[in-house]
């Protein structure tokens, strides 16, 4: 009886270890392909979308920044920009798993991990500056490097409240305003375009919600390394 007892618990202990792995493996992978998109691509000086689109895009955004901003609001949205890191999105998915969504934090992470390698590919193919190094009125209050379509921060948010609200529909409100905070946020920085958060939004809410469709081939995947 002590033996097993010795057996589980080593078990147990084992379990935590390899899903502590699994998550700080995953944050590693998508923070490097966060670096390499934000810093392998060569910009173009001018913005690659058809003139009147770019011409909508720069009207909403100049509206916004420099029109609304103050060192108040600075703050708050500096802030509010930080949780849509690859860093916080993952931690968030590691406490709902020991919260007992463990099922949503897996989908949450298999999402990121998609939606990350597809805005890869699509900053690789629409190199879009971003609106700081083309419009001479925007104030940057971040220093980000890379091109600008689509949005990885409203992709992120919006993957992990497609996910989330299944299980935690009465915060669904809570959750999608948060996401378009930090959409918001990208726009009063001056880090994006309307048109890239905008994409980003939608890019991350169609791949949430095509991942939960295939929750359970992704679950019988995962369940091969992850505890649940």
């Amino acid at each position: 009886m002590e033996d097993d007892k010795k057996t589980a618990h080593k078990h147990f202990y084992l379990n935590k270890i390899l899903l502590i792995i699994f998550f700080v493996g995953v944050t590693l992978i998508l923070e490097y392909i966060y670096e390499v998109t934000n810093t392998a691509t060569i910009l173009p000086s001018e913005d690659i979308f058809p003139s009147w689109i770019s011409s909508l895009d720069a009207s909403i955004l100049v509206q916004i920044n420099p029109a609304l901003t103050n060192p108040l609001l600075n703050t708050i949205f500096f802030v509010v920009t930080q949780m849509g890191r690859v860093s916080v999105v993952i931690l968030f998915s590691l406490l709902f798993y020991f919260f007992g969504y463990k099922k949503e934090s897996i989908l949450i992470v298999i999402s990121l991990l998609i939606g990350t390698i597809a805005i890869f590919l699509l900053k690789e193919l629409v190199s879009r500056p971003r609106p700081f190094l083309t419009l001479p009125t925007i104030i940057p209050f971040m220093n980000e490097l890379g091109t600008s379509f689509p949005s990885g921060h409203s992709t992120r948010l919006f993957v992990f409240s497609a996910v989330v609200t299944r299980k935690l529909s009465l915060f669904s409100s809570c959750l999608y305003l948060l996401s378009l905070l930090v959409a918001f946020s990208r726009l009063y920085l001056g880090i994006h375009y309307p048109l890239d958060v905008f994409f980003g939004a939608i890019l991350g809410w169609t791949i949430g919600k095509i991942t939960l469709k295939q929750e359970k081939r992704i679950i019988d995947l995962v369940s091969n390394f992850v505890p649940f």
